[in-house]
Order: structure tokens, then C-alpha cells, then sequence
């Protein structure tokens, strides 16, 4: 939150990739009321609490896409935990997305508990296809939380970063990247250092400590809360 508002001025123009059902997306409309606000969700359930949750607050600068961004145009499977509301996996694997949310989510109630899944097919596009597409002419800050997808969303959209040059914060989860696309975090980490300069750690305090390399990043994940946020900018 502090660096939302640190980095997001009034009339700034904004993405929420992985907008759920708005928390975020309402802090960036309320930051920016002359700016405009993206929000991606590919959920239908949670796109419509998002759209009622923005309709609700009046955030009119904000736009929803209820699509989800990857790699390349397709279709993919999304799926939905009940047990774990609004709680929602791109599944890019041949697993079950329940022989996998046990390994991704630690809470210890959730491994003890019959969990139960509802399965929707969304559509993907690409952040450089939609860009071109709107057109987008100014980007200043994307908030990305795909549940493991992230190196997908920022492969689809290398070149709208490297033309606009917006402040990036992602969620940086080893853990879902491994069980749902199979990727390797340190590839992750490579791409996000080819195209951003600084990439920071968000502290719990809202401070921001540099990551001097990937080995220092891991160990702070695997010696902590398993997953972290990052700043990275130009």
C-alpha cells in the first residue's frame, strides 16, 4: 500500500493484473481519480464481485477485462476453490488443480480439509496485443498477482514494458509457479532483471531493501513467508 501510494500520482495510468475482487484496484482508482485504472480478472464469479465492488465505491476510471494474461491467445482452464474464497488457479498442467492447492497453500487448516473445485475455461491474451489493440499510449504502474503465472503475463508484454516503462510490483511465489506451470523461479528473476534495472524486496513495513541477486531473494523466501513482493523499476 505505501508504495501504491508512494508511485501512483493523480492522474496516472494503471494496471491491475490479477484483480480478484478489487481491493487493490479501488486503491489505485481512489489514488489516481484523473488517471485511468486496467483490472484484469479472468474469474466470472470474481469479476462480478469486482464490478459490484466498483459500481459500489463509484470508481468510474476504472475499466475490468475479464480475461486473463499470458503468453499467447488461447483458452485455459481456470478453477475455484470453495473452501477458499475467491481463491482462484490458471492450470496450465495435466494435475488436478486439487492435487496441487495443498502444496501451494500452507495454512494448516487447508491440508486437513476435503476441499472442492468448480472449473471455468477463460480467455488469454497478450499485455503487447491488448496494448496495441486500445491503443495504450502512457502506463506508470502495474500491480501483477497471477498465482504462478507471472512469468507468462510478462512474456506476453516484454515490449509494452520496454515502451512505456511503468513501475512494476509482482508477487514473486516459487511455490505456484512450480506446481502450476512448472517454471523455474530463477527464470523469472532473469526476466524480470533483462528488462528492469532495480528490482527491490517490499518489506512488511512498506521499506524497500535491493535484491543483490537471485540467491539472496530465495533465501530470504525460503526462510520466511515462502513468497514475497518486489518493486522493480526503471
Amino acid at each position: 500500500m505505501n508504495v501504491m501510494k508512494a508511485f501512483i500520482a493523480h492522474d496516472s495510468v494503471c494496471l491491475d493484473i490479477g484483480a480478484n475482487i478489487g481491493a487493490m484496484t479501488l486503491v489505485m482508482s481512489d489514488l489516481a481519480p484523473r488517471g485511468e485504472v486496467f483490472a484484469f480478472e479472468p474469474s466470472s464469479r470474481n469479476a462480478t464481485f469486482l464490478r459490484e465492488n466498483l459500481a459500489r465505491n463509484n470508481a468510474s476510471n476504472v475499466a475490468v477485462f475479464q480475461k486473463a494474461l499470458f503468453d499467447r491467445t488461447s483458452h485455459i482452464e481456470l478453477f475455484y476453490v470453495d473452501e477458499l474464497a475467491a481463491c482462484s488457479f490458471l492450470d496450465a498442467g495435466d494435475r488436478t488443480g486439487l492435487d496441487k492447492i495443498k502444496t501451494v497453500v500452507s495454512q494448516e487448516w487447508v491440508q486437513h480439509l476435503e476441499l472442492h473445485c468448480e472449473r471455468e475455461k477463460v480467455e488469454c491474451v497478450r499485455l503487447d496485443d491488448w496494448a496495441a489493440a486500445i491503443p495504450l499510449r502512457r502506463l506508470d504502474f502495474i500491480k501483477l498477482d497471477a498465482e504462478g503465472a507471472e512469468t507468462q503475463v510478462i512474456k506476453g508484454g516484454v515490449q509494452t514494458l520496454m515502451r512505456l516503462h511503468p513501475k512494476l510490483v509482482t508477487e514473486f511465489n516459487p511455490p505456484c509457479m512450480i506446481q502450476y506451470f512448472d517454471a523455474q523461479p530463477q527464470q523469472y528473476y532473469t526476466l524480470l532483471t533483462t528488462i528492469y534495472p532495480r528490482l527491490m524486496l517490499i518489506e512488511s513495513t512498506g521499506e524497500l531493501s535491493p535484491i543483490p541477486n537471485y540467491e539472496w531473494l530465495n533465501r530470504r523466501i525460503e526462510t520466511g513467508k515462502g513468497w514475497e513482493d518486489l518493486l522493480c523499476s526503471f
